[in-house]
């Protein structure tokens, strides 16, 4: 069903673009599986991305946990002085660490990117 719907293309029109048959042969490819992708997946990103529809990232909410499961240990550590508790602390410290720094990090990207076409989130950063 899905090929029949993304068939209804004048090809004598698309394909005459293009003097070699490879080249043919690449724009009939890339014109299916783009209608195929298109009506067939969603249009938002999902939680394999690391994004949920919204476009927020779910490491936020991984990294707050984990920031409790560290104050937590640390706590342990402080009461008990088990190094045990320690090695855990510091494993939950620098993945927390390396979670927030890939957060800033991917925020500053976005908006250097949107600097010329949405300069008040560029001053908002700057302010901030």
């Amino acid at each position: 069903m899905l090929v029949c719907v993304n068939m209804n293309i004048d090809w004598e029109l698309c394909l005459a673009k293009h003097n070699n048959i490879e080249y043919m042969w690449t724009a009939f490819k890339r014109h299916l599986l783009e209608g195929i992708v298109s009506n067939t997946y969603p249009k938002y990103p999902n939680c394999m991305t690391g994004e949920n529809r919204h476009g927020n990232v779910h490491s936020q909410r991984m990294s707050e946990k984990n920031i409790k499961i560290k104050h937590r240990l640390r706590n342990i550590y402080l009461d008990t002085k088990n190094v045990d508790f320690l090695r855990k602390f510091k494993k939950i410290r620098n993945e927390i660490r390396k979670i927030t720094r890939h957060i800033h990090k991917n925020e500053q990207i976005v908006v250097a990117k949107t600097e010329k076409t949405n300069p008040k989130k560029f001053w908002a950063y700057v302010k901030k």
